[in-house]
């Protein structure tokens, strides 16, 4: 059965004060860090941040395992698994136009900040984006014409976060224990 790690953390549990959080290069900076510790517990072994490389299109990429990030905000995410996943997480602004960007795309715009996240985690798992008006919404799936489905797993708490994975079985959500000076950086436990 496939497994899939996550986890999701302030950047300053990262990199402490040393960045300023909302700063674009501080938010890649910790979320190569988190994918990197995600990755060694994923694999079992210490992994460098630099041994997680960065793919023609500027995805993250390990030979051994499926990687994705996602940053917003003062936030990052990071999902590992020995399957295709993409992940996404929004920090909701309150200067952003939900009503006229859902209209535009077709949502309820209650629903706004999860399907745009599980949009961006389609792109990010199919490898190639497609036009909103041709995605196929379910509860937990979405599909779009000649693309695998995907298993949507919404796991938002305070900021939204989606995962999108392809596979046949539902996966086997396991609890990455991950340690920053001495404390448990936030993580979640699905299943």
């Amino acid at each position: 059965m496939p497994s899939l790690l996550w986890c999701r953390c302030p950047v300053v549990e990262l990199l402490g004060d040393s960045h300023p959080p909302a700063a674009k290069s501080a938010q890649r900076l910790a979320a190569q860090h988190l994918g990197s510790l995600l990755l060694g517990r994923f694999l079992g072994r210490p992994v460098a941040p630099d041994e997680l490389k960065r793919d023609e299109t500027g995805a993250p990429w390990h030979p051994e395992a499926k990687v994705s990030l996602s940053h917003s905000g003062a936030w990052v995410a990071a999902a590992v698994s020995d399957q295709l996943l993409g992940i996404d997480i929004e920090v909701p602004k309150s200067r952003r136009p939900l009503g006229a960007m859902a209209d535009w795309l077709g949502w309820p715009q209650q629903h706004f900040y999860r399907r745009w996240c599980a949009y961006e985690a389609a792109i990010k798992t199919w490898g190639r984006a497609v036009a909103p008006e041709q995605l196929l919404w379910g509860e937990k799936t979405v599909t779009a014409p000649g693309l695998a489905p995907l298993f949507l797993y919404n796991c938002s708490q305070s900021v939204p976060l989606v995962i999108a994975s392809v596979t046949k079985l539902r996966p086997r959500w396991q609890s990455p224990i991950l340690m920053k000076a001495e404390c448990l950086i936030d993580c979640g436990v699905r299943g």
